[in-house]
């Protein structure tokens, strides 16, 4: 290579230093903020799947168990939550919508679908009616609006009544700070009340034994 060519080959790398000024990057450091981490394995088991009639929940029940792996400790739970479809399998559980409960809230529960189930049994008369209600809601979806009012947006709500025209009952399900995210179920038969009421015992068991 020639001096010449050697002269002009810096010339155009210098112009080109000139002509190219540097990315400016801004950093503002957080590391004095204080962060806090967790690290959870779950181990996680459908129950009720060998049922008869289980494909034609429209909800899940599962047992859970989280393990923390940052220090030391467990957690036992029963979940609940809706089916994207009419089945009863990992794949048609909306597990972003789960509902958690401890054995004891789960025990609450099963004591309210036997008051429903005594619902069934009960003949009103003309202008009668018996009705129950069970809610399970996170802290953070209960809202004091005014000084008298308490507003709840419940991730489980079980209702049931009996009136005059017969009885009925629906569970509203979802973990979600809207109730058009939530999933209504109507259990029309008794049955349908029974069966809820077999699987949550099922997985109260399962925890029990675990």
């Amino acid at each position: 290579m020639s001096k010449s060519t050697t002269s002009l080959l810096c010339i155009a790398f210098s112009l080109c230093l000139i002509g190219c000024s540097p990315q400016h990057v801004a950093y503002h450091s957080s590391a004095d903020i204080p962060y806090r981490n967790t690290s959870t394995g779950t181990q996680m088991d459908l129950i009720g799947g060998d049922d008869e009639d289980a494909g034609q929940r429209e909800y899940a029940v599962f047992t859970a168990e989280d393990t923390e792996l940052v220090g030391e400790g467990t957690r036992s739970y029963i979940l609940l939550t809706p089916a994207s479809s009419m089945g009863y399998s990992f794949k048609d559980a909306n597990l972003q919508r789960s509902v958690p409960l401890t054995r004891q809230e789960a025990s609450v529960l099963t004591d309210g679908l036997n008051k429903a189930l005594e619902l069934w049994d009960d003949t009103q008369g003309e202008g009668e009616g018996r009705f129950y209600e069970f809610t399970h809601t996170p802290e953070q979806e209960i809202d004091r609006v005014s000084p008298n009012v308490i507003e709840w947006q419940s991730a489980v709500k079980f209702t049931a009544s009996h009136t005059p025209d017969g009885a009925s009952a629906r569970l509203l399900l979802g973990d979600s700070p809207s109730s058009k995210l939530q999933a209504v179920i109507k259990l029309q038969d008794r049955e349908d009340v029974e069966d809820f009421r077999s699987v949550l015992l099922q997985a109260q068991k399962a925890l029990s034994e675990s």
